[in-house]
């Protein structure tokens, strides 16, 4: 009967910690693509990952470079036929779903090789 007694007990607590998600996304100012380890691919890192969740990277031009609908992605500054996208600020363009509700954010990061 103890056990049974534990298990729910940290069943509860696993539900009550992704009850406090904020889902915040932490999305770097620059990507560095210059084959050291660091910075050479650009990832979202999160308190917790949406379910649902777009992105669309554009060059300084407008055309759109990179999307995916993962929010585990990994973006190495090719385009979709594997070129390398200019050195240059490419605009970001995050949407993601919590609890029904679409959020949206838009910025840039500076491209360096």
């Amino acid at each position: 009967m103890k056990l049974i007694f534990a298990f729910i007990i940290l069943l509860s607590t696993a539900t009550f910690a992704q009850d406090e998600c904020q889902y915040i996304p932490t999305i770097p100012s620059e990507l560095n693509i210059d084959g050291d380890g660091v910075d050479d691919h650009f990832i979202i890192e999160w308190d917790c990952v949406p379910q649902v969740f777009e992105i669309h990277i554009y060059n300084r031009w407008g055309m759109e470079v990179f999307s995916s609908e993962t929010a585990s992605f990994k973006w190495d500054g090719n385009d979709s036929k594997g070129n390398p996208v200019a050195d240059a600020v490419v605009f970001v363009i995050l949407s993601y779903e919590v609890n029904g509700e679409t959020k949206s954010q838009k910025t840039n990061i500076a491209l360096n090789r």
